[in-house]
């Protein structure tokens, strides 16, 4: 049954933690309370509704009798809902005032209170919680006599020792007692306890803890089996002193026997079975109609056919695993299972079941609305998972919480809910048997509804007992793809499974975190005893593999992934993502896809594999850091092969034996060290067999390539499997061999090498070997080929290899080689030369006796094309490797064209105007001479100019599309001094001295003082008459805006400003932009007050800012996080010309006439010994007009409203003027003076208003109408 009632066959709701509402709140908080605790020995149960709810009880009590009460959390160990995690306990006299309170007593969260009255009478007493939680509680009340001495401590000070398989016999003295025993426990061995009645006077319900050496709680027991004694298992993890106590439930007194002995590790299986069997596996449902009653349950209505349909899909679950049929019946006459629907289990009850060997088995459910749907009738729903729990109870099986029949309670389990034990077995992933639903320690948590997140189905322990009872069955025994849900949803829940052959896969979708575990259920009290849960991210169901069962394939998606294997053979495909694959036991495929993954191959011979990639890979075991392509960022342990894609590959091996295969694609293998097994696959390889046992190319022309004549010895030759005479070829160039001869022995082909200083080279074929076959050279010689097509291999040498006709393969090798082209036929585009390994500034290409006028060279995936335009023609050469127009001999005057690739390359132009254009990758630009036109072309671009002769007012570059912020102009080499920019037309033109003369480079776009490398000092920026940013350098510079507005940025300090016409904006980023530092002030040479502004938003923090005028001019100080700042102006500059101010400014007139207005800000603004115009502005400011006849104005009436009002400190009646003539404008406009001894007061107010608009405050008295300009 699933109830809140302690029946053993119960399945309760607090399964369902976030779902379940408790009853309504029935007893009051307070006097009013009808509740009694009565009798002789008085009791209670409730439950605390919500995190402020208090229930009181009354006690009535007499003078001079002891009373004990007892608060605990209230969860037998069969259900009865949550227990209540932390009770206090409050007593309260009969007029509700506090007696005293109790938290925390008898070495637990549990309350208990002894209380004498002094007078007899009513008390109340009060249960809550002490930390906002709910749950269940029991009140137990009893009367105590005197306290009888207790003869063992009950904490860890006891000195009171219990051997391992020996017993003590002992007395609770009094109601609290609690006796502590010693016991020495060793890691890894399991033990039992029992605490039973004992003596004449014995326990009637005894209460078991264990606490560690420190005297914390570790578990506890309270009734085990079909009495009230109790006993609890465990395994400790470390060796060393615990602590058994021994003490009574309900605070009774008596004798008890405590014993201790090892035992073997729990069997998880002996905790869901219990212990009978069903006599006849071809089970027949019937389903009661309305009215119909048995077994005392009468149903309520009768099954509808959608209802029937989730009972017998549930049923069918288990007859999937086991020997076990369900087929439904009309009668009930002769049915072995009858199903009732029945309201009088209550709310609190989900269904029932009676157990084995009773037929017919009566199944009991409650059709509640809320929780009995067609929802939650799915699969992972509540009534679904009721259905398989309650029918696995006909089949026998029992709760892991509790002893039902023969089983045991689960090693580390408490309680029904939120105790999962020692290995966190007791979760519905695991067994369906468990009250704790899906999966409450993973990492989404339990369910989060009714409708989903439940068990689908048996789980791995579950199916392992049914099967031990009833046999297994044969399911899905072909290849078989089990998915993992993406989304929380209908359907959706845990399912274990059972799958009996056929290549299997566990695969997900999406872009969520996939953990995929092909592990089985090990069955043990471990983790992964009920197996490892397949899942992914926060979704709330997922898949298990039940013990015995095989799952080979495990297929990640796009989001981070975590992969296991078994002890099978595995295929690992990570897919997208940053993933981690580990292919456990078996020899392994571990396929991570894109992205950065770790490939753990575990025991077995394992594989790195790319047969996902979409292009060619470079992977090696050896320098994993060389990974390019899908293998780019993987990291390798326990891999001994790899396994390429369908593309062109470079595998390389290790100084282990290695297992290479390039499968399809012109693939490169290198087995480096040890004796390797290396086969190319489809496709045209090329294979460096260094020490390997046996090679093969498969189809496609390959290339078997050995360097050195240890590679293949007679005592230690490689064998060539499939070698294909005039397809295949075999290259000892590197070795320089002085003679090589073909024979047979044993009847295989050989090849014999001899070199002069290394050995003899010895390899052996299954295939005819010719001659023809062998690529070998002669050092540092003159390689000229014939009119058709030749391989030409230089060696270590200065070699000059002329290929003659077209459709040459050149390899110089090593040195400083030449490729020489004669005429233009010997490479054109119906037979152009390959040049396998040309290096790029070592290398040439000569051209001389061609003399191309104009060429392109195109850049793509390593490789360069040539296509040369002479007057014998078109030619067209393709290179290995990075050519550049310095790496080839013209002869004469050519123009190049030239493209990078997406890789990010250095492109060097000659010494005629060129076009090069960059790819999409960081490329380094170099025009050379010639007044080029350069485009970046996307990526991060240096154009890089190292003399003043490759870009001048001559031979001016272009540099077309540059990106500023982005792209950089490096002048560095050039060591340029007086560098100016003037922007024209909305280009740029950079100006400069070099030591060969002067430079000059245009710019179709903006560019930036701080797009400039190499500066030496400061610039000279000249903007145009449009609007724009000019940028300055960290140097002293001189900038100069145009007629339009400007945003100028000086940067570095020192610097020389002119605005120009316009509204310009002064841009300050940083107080070390202009300071005081000799040489490190800015100078702004035509202010406009009024029209331009000075920008601080960039300084962070700004404080104290003063502005101080001296000899027509203005000093800006202040302070920021980056130091003192200042700045100096030959014009005015006032506060409300600048922006980013966070406090009012203190503003300084000299002894001439001046104009100060403030901002918006409270100010303090003193005039000097002129005739001064002080105009505040917003906010309450502090006015000091000096000596001079002076002028406050006042042109809003905002400049000094009612509660932000000015203050005038020094206003001379007579002399200076208060200017109200912005203000008046109707003639209903007033203004009023008062005066006192101290001070004088204006008030205005406009347009008839008879609230004050403005008003102003005067330090000195007797202000006069006349002092006011109206």
């Amino acid at each position: 049954m699933r109830s809140w009632a302690d029946d053993s066959s119960a399945r309760l709701t607090q399964g369902f933690e976030n779902a379940d509402v408790p009853p309504g709140d029935t007893v009051p908080g307070d006097t009013s309370t009808t509740e009694v605790l009565s009798g002789s020995l008085g009791s209670a149960f409730g439950w605390i509704n919500t995190p402020t709810d208090t229930d009181w009880y009354g006690l009535q009590t007499q003078v001079g009798q002891t009373y004990t009460i007892f608060l605990k959390g209230y969860s037998s160990s069969t259900g009865g809902g949550p227990a209540l995690p932390d009770p206090i306990l409050r007593i309260y006299d009969s007029s509700g005032q506090l007696i005293g309170t109790a938290d925390n007593s008898l070495n637990s969260l549990d309350a208990n209170y002894q209380y004498t009255p002094t007078t007899s009478g009513l008390i109340y007493v009060s249960a809550g919680s002490a930390d906002g939680q709910t749950g269940r509680f029991s009140f137990l009340v009893i009367k105590t006599t005197a306290t009888v001495p207790d003869v063992v401590p009950g904490d860890t000070s006891t000195g009171v020792s219990l051997a391992i398989g020996g017993h003590v016999d002992g007395v609770l003295e009094n109601a609290t007692d609690a006796d502590w025993y010693r016991v020495s426990l060793t890691a890894g061995q399991s033990y039992m306890f029992h605490l039973d009645g004992a003596s004449a006077s014995p326990l009637s319900d005894s209460y078991l803890q264990l606490f560690g050496a420190n005297g914390s709680l570790i578990t506890f027991n309270d009734d085990y089996g079909d009495g009230y004694d109790s006993a609890l298992r465990f395994t400790p993890t470390t060796t060393g002193v615990y602590y058994l106590s021994a003490e009574a439930a309900a605070g009774e007194t008596g004798g008890y026997r405590v014993s201790a002995e090892a035992v073997a590790p729990q069997n998880p299986l002996d905790t869901i079975d219990w212990g009978t069997n069903i006599a006849n596996t071809a089970i027949t449902v019937y389903f009661a109609q309305a009215g119909q009653t048995f077994d005392a349950h009468t149903a309520d209505r009768s099954w509808t056919a959608s209802e029937i349909s989730s009972v017998m899909a549930a049923f069918a679950t288990l007859s999937a695993v086991s020997n076990v049929t369900f087929t439904t019946t009309a009668s009930a006459a002769g049915a072995t299972m009858i199903m009732v629907l029945d309201d009088a289990l209550g709310d609190e009850t989900l269904g029932s079941m009676s157990l084995p060997p009773l037929t017919p088995a009566i199944g009991t459910f409650s059709p509640a609305a809320d929780v009995w749907n067609a929802a939650t009738l799915q699969p992972g729903g509540l009534a679904f998972s009721t259905l398989i729990h309650e029918v696995g109870h006909a089949l026998g099986l029992s709760h892991p919480h509790d002893t039902g029949g023969s089983s045991e309670i689960m090693e580390g389990v408490t309680g029904p809910f939120d105790s999962y034990g020692v290995a966190g077995l007791n979760q519905g992933v695991f067994t369906m048997m468990s009250y704790n639903d899906g999966w409450p320690m993973g990492p989404a948590g339990g369910p989060s509804g009714y409708n989903y997140g439940m068990q689908r189905g048996p789980m791995a322990l579950d199916i392992a007992v049914l099967q031990k009872k009833y046999g297994a069955t044969v399911s899905h025994a072909g290849d078989d793809v089990y998915t993992l849900p993406t989304t929380n949803g209908a359907t959706v829940g845990y399912l274990a499974l059972w799958d009996t052959g056929g290549n299997d896969t566990i695969s997900a979708s999406g872009s969520g975190n996939a953990v995929i575990d092909l592990r089985p259920a090990t069955l043990l009290n471990a983790p992964g005893g009920g197996g490892y849960v397949s899942y992914i991210g926060a979704v709330q169901g997922g898949l298990v593999v039940a013990a015995g069962v095989a799952i080979e394939n495990a297929y990640g998606a796009n989001g981070a992934d975590i992969l296991t294997g078994n002890a099978y053979d595995n295929t690992l495909r990570g897919g997208g993502g940053a993933d981690k694959l580990n292919g456990a036991d078996g020899s392994d495929v571990l396929d991570g896809g894109t992205g950065s993954d770790v490939l753990d191959g575990g025991l077995g011979v394992d594989y790195a594999a790319y047969g996902t990639a979409s292009t060619g890979v470079h992977a090696s075991l050896q320098q994993p850091s060389t990974n390019t392509g899908d293998a780019l960022g993987d990291t390798y342990t326990s891999i001994e092969g790899l396994r390429g894609s369908s593309f062109a590959d470079l595998l390389r091996g290790d100084a282990n034996g290695n297992i290479l295969l390039g499968m399809a694609g012109d693939d490169t293998l290198d087995g480096g060290g040890g004796d390797d097994v290396i086969s190319g696959g489809d496709g045209d390889d090329v294979i460096l067999a260094v020490g390997a046992s046996s090679v093969s190319g498969d189809s496609g022309s390959d290339t078997f390539k050995f360097l050195l004549a240890s590679d293949s010895t007679l005592a230690a030759s490689t064998l060539i499997t499939d070698f294909q005479t005039g397809v295949d070829k075999i290259s000892i160039a590197a070795m320089q061999p002085t003679n090589v001869t073909i024979g047979q022995a044993n009847g295989v082909y050989t090849l014999t090498a001899t070199t002069a200083a290394a050995g003899t080279f010895y390899l052996r074929s299954t295939n005819v070997l010719a001659l023809s076959d062998v690529i070998t050279v002669i050092v540092g010689q003159t390689l000229a080929g014939t009119p058709s097509y030749d391989k030409l291999v230089g060696g270590d040498g200065a070699d000059v290899l002329i290929g003659k006709g077209a459709g040459d393969n050149l390899t110089g090798g090593a040195g400083v080689d030449i490729f020489r082209y004669e005429v233009a036929g010997d490479s054109h585009g119906d037979g152009y030369d390959i040049l396998s390994d040309f290096q790029h500034g070592v290398d040439k290409i000569d051209l001389s006796a061609v003399a191309p006028t104009y060429m392109s060279i195109l850049h793509a995936q390593g490789a360069s094309y040539l296509f040369p335009s002479t007057s014998g023609g078109q030619m067209q050469i393709a290179a290995v490797g990075d050519v550049e127009a310095n790496d080839i001999l013209t002869g004469g005057t050519t123009n190049y064209y030239i493209v990078g690739d997406d890789s990010g390359m250095t492109l060097i132009g000659g010494d005629n105007p060129d076009s090069i254009v960059g790819g999409g990758g960081n490329d380094v630009i170099i025009g050379g001479g010639g007044g080029d036109a350069l485009y970046g072309n996307g990526g991060r671009n240096v154009f890089t100019y190292r003399s003043a002769s490759e870009s001048n007012n001559q031979n001016l570059d272009i540099i077309h599309g540059f990106q500023t912020g982005v792209d950089k102009i490096d002048l560095s080499a050039m060591n340029p001094s007086n560098v100016s920019i003037v922007y024209y037309n909305g280009g740029t033109f950079i100006n400069g001295g070099a030591a060969d003369g002067a430079f000059q480079i245009a710019s179709i776009d903006k560019v930036f003082g701080i797009s400039l490398l190499g500066l030496t000092g400061g610039l000279y920026v000249v903007g145009e008459n449009v609007a724009g940013a000019l940028y300055g350098s960290a140097g002293a510079d001189t900038i100069i805006g145009g007629s339009s507005y400007d945003a100028i940025y000086a940067g570095g300090s020192g610097d020389a400003l002119f605005g120009g016409g316009g509204m310009d904006t002064f841009m300050y980023e940083s107080g070390t932009d202009s300071n005081g530092a000799p040489g490190g002030m800015d100078i702004i040479h035509d202010f406009e007050t009024g029209v331009d502004r000075v920008y601080l938003n960039g300084i962070m923090g700004a404080t104290n800012v003063s502005v101080i005028r001296s000899n027509g001019g203005t000093f800006i100080f202040g302070n920021s996080t980056a130091g003192a700042f200042q700045i100096a102006s030959t014009h005015d500059i006032n506060p409300a010309d600048m922006i980013g101010l966070t406090s009012g400014a203190y503003v300084v007139g000299d002894d001439t006439a001046n104009t100060l207005i403030g901002g918006y800000l409270s100010e303090s603004i003193v005039g000097g010994g002129g005739n001064d115009i002080i105009i505040g502005g917003g906010a309450a400011d502090a006015l000091f007009g000096g000596a001079g006849a002076d002028t406050f104005k006042f042109l809003d009436k905002s400049d000094s409203a009612p509660g932000a009002s000015d203050i005038i400190h020094d206003f001379q009646t007579g002399v200076d003027k208060i200017d109200l003539t912005a203000l008046h404008t109707n003639p209903l406009d007033k203004f009023t003076l008062v005066s006192d001894a101290n001070a004088s007061y204006l008030f205005v107010q406009l347009a008839g208003n008879p609230d004050n608009d403005l008003q102003v405050l005067f330090a000195t008295p007797n202000v006069k109408a006349s002092d006011i300009l109206w």
